[in-house]
C-alpha cells in the first residue's frame, strides 16, 4: 500500500479526526476534536493513529492546563504570565544576558527590556553590565525576593494534587 493509499485508509478509518468511522468518539478518550496533524503518525495502522491522536490531545490539554496554572500563579504573585515565565527560565541558571533571555522566551529584545524593567521594579531581578563587554546586560535572579514569594505560590498550586500524583 502506498503512502497516499495509507492516508486515504486512515481517513476512512476516522483516525485523523479522532472519530471512529461511524462518527462516534472512539473508546480510550479521544476528544472528537479535528486532529489532521495526527494522520501521518497513524499511516501504519488504525491503532497507531488512535494512539497518536490520544497522545496529541493529551499534550494539548496538558499545555492548556499548565498555561492556566501559570496564569493563576502569576495573578497571585502580582505579575503577568510572561514575566513569570521569564522568572522561571532565570531560575534554571540564576542569570542570563538580556539577549539570552529574549532568545529563550522567543520575545524580541525590545519586549524583554519591558519585562526586565517590571521584574526589576518588583525586586525579583537585578541587572548588571557584563564586566567583559559593557554593551551586554546580565539579568540576575534575586533569590531572597523571588524564592519566598514565587516558589511558595508555585508549590501551592500543586497542593490540591493527591500525594501519589505529586511524585510524578
Amino acid at each position: 500500500m502506498s503512502g497516499g493509499e495509507r492516508a486515504d485508509q486512515s481517513q476512512a478509518d476516522g483516525a485523523s479526526s479522532g472519530r471512529a468511522p461511524d462518527g462516534e468518539t472512539p473508546a480510550g478518550g479521544a476528544s472528537g476534536w479535528e486532529l489532521p496533524w495526527a494522520e501521518p503518525f497513524g499511516a501504519e495502522s488504525p491503532e497507531r493513529a488512535r494512539l497518536a491522536t490520544e497522545f496529541g490531545a493529551a499534550l494539548r490539554m496538558t499545555g492548556s492546563l499548565m498555561q492556566l496554572v501559570g496564569q493563576a500563579a502569576a495573578d497571585r504573585i502580582g505579575i503577568n504570565a510572561t514575566d513569570l515565565n521569564c522568572l522561571n527560565i532565570l531560575s534554571f541558571s540564576g542569570s542570563l544576558t538580556a539577549g539570552g533571555l529574549a532568545r529563550a522566551t522567543g520575545l524580541t529584545t525590545a519586549s524583554i527590556t519591558g519585562v526586565i524593567d517590571r521584574l526589576e521594579q518588583a525586586g525579583y531581578v537585578r541587572r548588571e553590565r557584563d564586566a567583559k563587554d559593557r554593551r551586554r546586560v546580565v539579568v540576575h535572579l534575586v533569590l531572597d525576593k523571588a524564592l519566598p514569594r514565587c516558589g511558595a505560590t508555585v508549590l501551592a498550586s500543586g497542593a490540591g494534587v493527591a500525594g501519589d500524583d505529586r511524585a510524578v
